[in-house]
């Protein structure tokens, strides 16, 4: 059994909690997200690719857990959280404003309804990730932010899904506006979790530090 904290303890607690769940989400999460911007490019979906920039946000978690296991590369993960969470609001952007650009011009794309079967398979796994993340997800914990993100993936992989079908029967500009709802709802998310996330960080350093200056444990080379 997993040793379980009820109260939150800065990023250490994840090594204290199972990383298998954590681990698994943020590799899942790339695959499908890599795969649904390939696929996403090739159909001109933008639905399909905003959904690709809200499965990818959660590289930020999985870049959390490693830093509490690995406490020596804590300043150079905390800067590669910053530049994934650039990165994803850049990307999110870019497909908000290729959805508004379809509206204005009123040029919309056919997209395959066979693409939507990628998005459903998406829902799937991210519901299975979503549900094993849960058993560990105590408040103020970065599993109970990896649940939220996951069970956030799930829901919009389902509209993704339903959106890309209505494009496909005749209902294009569903696409675009769903490529809108989803970047703006990345973006929404992916502040609050780096904000969190620098919380934890800025805890983190007090409770090192102290441990340092008390001798507990080696500062780092």
């Amino acid at each position: 059994m997993h040793k379980r904290i009820e109260e939150p303890n800065t990023l250490l607690e994840v090594s204290y909690r199972s990383p298998f769940w954590i681990d698994f989400a943020t590799f899942g999460s790339i695959v499908l997200g890599a795969t649904e911007v390939v696929l996403g490019g090739m159909g001109n979906s933008n639905a399909l690719l905003a959904n690709a920039t809200e499965n990818l946000d959660n590289i930020t978690y999985g870049l959390d857990s490693i830093a509490a296991r690995k406490e020596q590369n804590r300043k150079l993960n905390h800067k590669l959280r910053r530049w994934a969470g650039a990165l994803i609001t850049t990307a999110a952007l870019y497909v908000f404003s290729s959805s508004i650009y379809d509206l204005t011009t009123d040029s919309y794309p056919t997209v395959p309804g066979e693409f939507a079967g990628l998005a459903l398979g998406s829902a799937v796994l991210d519901g299975m990730i979503a549900a094993g993340l849960n058993k560990h997800a105590n408040p103020g914990t970065t599993h109970r932010d990896a649940f939220r993100h996951s069970a956030a993936d799930t829901i919009s992989s389902v509209i993704s899904a339903g959106a890309i079908m209505a494009s496909a029967h005749g209902y294009p500009t569903v696409d675009a506006y769903t490529g809108i709802g989803l970047s703006v709802w990345t973006i929404a998310m992916t502040f609050p979790t780096n904000n969190r996330i620098k919380k934890a960080d800025n805890t983190f350093m007090l409770t090192y530090n102290t441990r340092v200056e008390d001798g507990s444990t080696s500062p780092e080379s």
